[in-house]
């Protein structure tokens, strides 16, 4: 030392100034992880945190193009099925008929699959029944006799035509609704719907009992977008305060005692177990 002051490397040996002169390990960055990074983070990854999304972006709570996007499809899925929907008929979707048809300017999605199957006029309605007696009848006498209906006798009949269709398409599997329509709209007059507890009981009964006849009519059976039948039938009909009458667009479902469709399920189910 001299005068207060280290000396220079040049005076110190050649061998000795070579492991005085080792290399300076520089400092470790911190990595720069934006909200989620230590507590000291660069100021700048704050800045660019907290400004916001450019526009189009995919972020920023719907500003930008994402955001439209997925508002744009709740709003489609929200409205799907309903009136302010302009493209699906609505009706088609809820209750599997349409009075337009094909001439509907809505589109009637047909599913691939489903639990319910409609077979369509198969019934025979006792009020389209007596009109079509009534209509070759040559003097009005006889016209006013074939145009009444024998309430008794009609029930009687539907309650044969229900234990019939019940058992052959329980034959398939468990049905958990089978529904006969009372409506005499030509869209849903004489139709009949069968949901079953598992999609490929539906589809086995669509492939067997479609093209088969029932009482001289060839069965024209479909799958059914109607899995929800609360949505379908006619509430004030339930109530038997429908102003519509048997032209009603919703269901009117023929009431069929419980006990009757108890005992028609404990028969099916004693049948597929025997099979």
């Amino acid at each position: 030392i001299k005068g207060g002051y280290y000396c220079t490397t040049n005076n110190v040996p050649k061998n000795h100034q070579s492991e005085q002169e080792l290399p300076i390990p520089k400092p470790k960055m911190r990595e720069d992880r934006g909200h989620y990074g230590p507590p000291h983070h660069h100021p700048s990854s704050q800045q660019r945190s907290d400004s916001p999304p450019p526009p189009g972006s995919r972020g920023g709570g719907g500003a930008g193009r994402g955001g439209g996007r997925s508002g744009g499809a709740a709003h489609l899925a929200r409205i799907h099925g309903t009136e302010e929907d302009k493209v699906n008929c609505p009706f088609y979707f809820k209750i599997g008929a349409c009075r337009h048809a094909d001439r509907c300017s809505r589109l009637h999605h047909r599913p691939a699959f489903s639990p319910t199957i409609l077979v369509k006029h198969i019934y025979r309605h006792p009020v389209r029944e007596a009109e079509l007696r009534a209509s070759v009848a040559t003097d009005k006498a006889s016209k006013k006799k074939l145009e009444t209906v024998d309430s008794r006798k009609a029930q009687e009949d539907f309650l044969v035509f229900f234990e019939n269709m019940y058992e052959e398409l329980g034959k398939f599997g468990r049905l958990e609704a089978l529904h006969v329509c009372d409506n005499l709209g030509d869209h849903m007059i004489g139709h009949v719907y069968a949901k079953f507890s598992d999609e490929e009981e539906a589809a086995d009964a669509l492939q067997i009992m479609n093209g088969r006849y029932y009482d001289g009519r060839k069965m024209e059976v479909e799958f059914s977008p109607v899995t929800d039948f609360r949505e379908a039938r006619c509430r004030d009909f339930d109530e038997d305060t429908c102003s519509r009458g048997g032209f009603c667009n919703f269901m009117h479902i023929k009431p069929v005692p419980h006990c009757l469709i108890r005992s028609l399920e404990e028969d099916c189910e004693d049948e597929r177990r025997r099979e």
